[in-house]
């Protein structure tokens, strides 16, 4: 299974009258809703391809995403058509970005989940716009991608290991995979410094 280990840099200080906010309890939350409104949003997106409904698919799109992605129905009924098997369980985690411009906040979120499948196992990430102060309409999903290659790349890259090196391998990445879920649902704890540093 690929594992994805997402770094985010930021720097957030919050005044306010009555003094600073805990800065690691304000970063937990924030990365926490973060989290839960990428979940909400791939729940939807298995939800429609499970029923391979066209329609609800398509409204999770911005109304810019519905007007300039040509022939949106068709790419969408393909996608129905490549997830093969019924959908079983799906995780993931999400990366983000924040922009202000005179006030005017945007922000973007890109889903990062893995699917299986009771004959496959899927890549899926997921770009949306959850927050654009500067147009509305751009709020929503802008682009969906699905693969099955990774399981092969990664099959290729470890064809000369032997069995033993394979399950060490796989067992580094899944501790460092775990590693980096703890760290971002406590706010990056212990990291703060060396993360802001990161630039």
């Amino acid at each position: 299974m690929k594992k994805v280990i997402t770094i985010i840099s930021c720097c957030i200080i919050i005044f306010s009258i009555g003094g600073c906010m805990n800065r690691e309890k304000y970063m937990s939350d924030w990365f926490t809703s973060e989290q839960e409104e990428a979940d909400k949003m791939m729940e939807q997106i298995i939800e429609a391809c499970r029923k391979q409904d066209t329609q609800k698919l398509k409204e999770l799109f911005s109304e810019n995403s519905r007007k300039n992605i040509k022939n949106i129905d068709v790419k969408i009924n393909e996608l129905f058509q490549y997830l093969k098997g019924d959908i079983q369980t799906f995780e993931g985690d999400c990366a983000s970005s924040s922009d202000s411009d005179h006030g005017k906040k945007i922000i973007e979120l890109d889903g990062m989940y893995n699917i299986s499948t009771s004959s496959e196992k899927y890549h899926m990430n997921f770009y949306m716009y959850s927050q654009n102060d500067s147009d509305s309409k751009a709020v929503g999903l802008y682009k969906i991608e699905i693969a099955t290659e990774e399981i092969d790349f990664y099959n290729a890259c470890v064809k000369n290991l032997s069995l033993e090196e394979i399950n060490q391998l796989d067992a580094l990445i899944e501790k460092v995979y775990l590693e980096s879920k703890k760290l971002r649902k406590n706010g990056f704890k212990g990291v703060i410094d060396e993360k802001d540093s990161i630039r």
